[in-house]
């Protein structure tokens, strides 16, 4: 569905990355516990992910890029290369970068 897009996206908290050192392509994350990851892109390609401790994902689209998660602060996100700040309360996050 081209049009489809995350639950309870509606109020994303918006994160820029400052001094990107890698292009805008796509989003690096990693759990350390068991939970649904959701992520949408600007083109509205959405894909649910359900992830494991320890296990790496990528997701490949265009910026920004919503996300949500039951658990934020077990997740470390990498975007252009950075570690995207701790948002452990949030139930989705706007993600947006800068050119290289």
């Amino acid at each position: 569905n081209p049009t489809s897009s995350c639950p309870n996206s509606a109020q994303a908290t918006p994160i820029s990355i400052e001094n990107p050192i890698k292009p805008a392509c796509h989003i690096y994350f990693e759990s350390q516990n068991v939970q649904t990851v959701c992520i949408s892109d600007a083109d509205g390609k959405t894909e649910t992910f359900k992830v494991f401790a320890g296990s790496k994902y990528i997701f490949d689209g265009k910026q920004p890029f919503t996300m949500t998660a039951n658990d934020f602060g077990k997740l470390a996100i990498y975007y252009q290369g950075r570690r995207v700040p701790e948002v452990a309360n949030a139930q989705a996050i706007s993600i947006s970068g800068k050119a290289l």
